[in-house]
């Protein structure tokens, strides 16, 4: 009867938690303004899940950024803007879609948000677009690369996002 019990147990945790798989997880310190930043970074289910600590105390986590397929190429923190807090960049793949392959995020003393970009999902990509895009930092910049179409020119163009503020928070804006 004592073994029914347990196998009971174990099989309904299996089943809650098997539809619900971590497919991706990193931790990522960062220093900045004399305060250290720890971040740990996990996809679970396709959900992008951020929480961080500043100098040892938790800072209210973020979360519901869809990753698609559940998998992260690489996780960055930088301070574009310089205002002594990192925002978190976690890239993934995005072959064939001006849908950007990225996800970012501020994380302060006191809480993490959502950055938003500009030209992403809903925007229209220039007319040279072909996708294959790969991101990287340049001083205060984020730079998206893309390949130009016709794929035969054999040619990238580039993208510049600043990080700034506007009235509905933080934005990457080319």
């Amino acid at each position: 009867m004592r073994f029914g019990a347990i196998a009971a147990v174990v099989l309904a945790a299996f089943f809650w938690t098997g539809c619900k798989r971590e497919t991706y997880r990193t931790d990522l310190f960062y220093k900045a303004g004399g305060k250290t930043f720890a971040f740990t970074v996990t996809v679970i289910d396709r959900t992008l899940y951020v929480s961080s600590m500043v100098d040892g105390k938790t800072v209210a986590g973020s979360y519901g950024e869809m990753v698609p397929d559940g998998k992260l190429a690489r996780v960055e923190a930088a301070d574009l803007n310089a205002d002594g807090e990192p925002e978190l960049y976690a890239f993934y793949t995005r072959n064939y879609s001006w849908w950007s392959g990225l996800a970012a995020v501020s994380c302060g003393e006191r809480e993490c948000v959502t950055i938003g970009m500009e030209n992403s999902a809903d925007g229209h990509p220039p007319a040279d677009y072909c996708g294959e895009d790969a991101y990287s930092f340049d001083k205060d910049a984020l730079v998206r690369q893309y390949t130009v179409c016709p794929r035969e020119v054999k040619k990238l163009g580039f993208i510049r996002y600043k990080l700034v503020k506007n009235s509905f928070g933080l934005l990457l804006k080319s």
